[in-house]
């Protein structure tokens, strides 16, 4: 009997690769949640300022006056936006007949109690 017989065999060539822990799993979905977000597509609007009373400001989307009002015309042809305001300065800062920009970002959600 020789030194070996105990030994039913042997493995030759590359060790497997282990098994991806629970963090770097983890890191990888990371990874891949950014990339999407990457080529999430903004979405962007154009309104003007339909008018102000008080301190409320209220909006309505473009629709001629430019080539660029044509464009997003199409793909915004109605709809309004409205808001009310305390603070004067933001308020000073809108005109009507003035045109804007609305971009539409997603925010996290806050846990309840948490802002308070």
């Amino acid at each position: 009997m020789s030194n070996c017989d105990h030994i039913e065999h042997i493995r030759f060539g590359p060790l497997p690769e282990p098994e991806p822990t629970k963090a770097q799993i983890d890191a990888i979905v990371r990874g891949v949640r950014d990339i999407l977000k990457e080529e999430e597509m903004p979405v962007r609007c154009k309104f003007v300022c339909s008018f102000k009373e008080g301190q409320s400001v209220h909006f309505s989307p473009v629709y001629s006056g430019s080539e660029e009002n044509k464009k997003f015309f199409q793909a915004t042809p109605g709809g309004q936006i409205a808001f009310y305001t305390v603070n004067q300065s933001a308020l000073d800062q809108f005109e009507q007949g003035k045109e804007y920009y609305v971009d539409f970002t997603p925010a996290e959600k806050v846990a309840q109690g948490a802002g308070a």
